[in-house]
């Protein structure tokens, strides 16, 4: 972990240069690389790392919005024809959390088990409060697609079974951490492969 950690910190100064967005990147960052192997080990995330998280994504912001470097995201208020600005940590907090709760939610309701553990959701909540909310979303899909890879071949390897639960906090880390560093490539490609087939 501490190797990994050391090499995660290099491509983060390679990335963003010595500036506010690498020490973010660079603390929050070492977090997940713990949240990752304990959650893989121990099926815990600790609320003290995602709280770490949470806090650390709204005070890069709170400085971003003092240095001008930032703006507010204005945010439509249901039911009205108003909108309320709010810092982008907090949106993405509200965003990610959300719909993460949502699902939990739901999958209780209709399946009558746990579909994500509340680490998950702050977990979500910590991503969202430090990755712009649609790479953040972008993270999940990919959190989501390797976890289907790994539990499919798990399975066909009858390493589990499908009642089997697999830890999906270790799948979030790893495409927050995709996403820290290709999300906008990513995302353009998106955009360009959408556009293309649209013409």
């Amino acid at each position: 972990m501490e190797l990994l950690t050391g090499i995660y910190f290099v491509l983060v100064l390679h990335s963003f240069g010595w500036t506010i967005n690498a020490l973010a990147y660079a603390l929050f960052g070492a977090s997940l690389i713990a949240t990752f192997f304990i959650d893989l080990e121990h099926w815990i995330i600790p609320d003290q790392l995602s709280l770490f998280g949470i806090g650390l994504g709204v005070a890069h912001d709170a400085a971003e919005l003092v240095a001008g470097s930032r703006s507010f995201m204005w945010i439509p208020v249901p039911w009205t024809d108003g909108k309320l600005p709010l810092p982008q940590s907090i949106a993405g907090i509200l965003a990610c959390g959300g719909v993460f709760l949502a699902i939990a939610i739901i999958s209780y309701y209709i399946f009558k088990k746990e579909g994500v553990g509340g680490g998950d959701i702050k977990l979500a909540a910590a991503i969202g409060a430090n990755i712009a909310i649609g790479q953040a979303m972008l993270s999940f899909f990919l959190a989501v697609a390797l976890g289907s890879i790994i539990g499919v071949g798990l399975i066909l390897a009858r390493r589990k079974t499908r009642k089997d639960y697999v830890p999906f906090g270790p799948m979030m880390v790893a495409g927050a951490l995709v996403t820290i560093f290709y999300g906008r490539q990513i995302v353009e490609i998106w955009r360009s492969y959408v556009i293309f087939v649209g013409s």
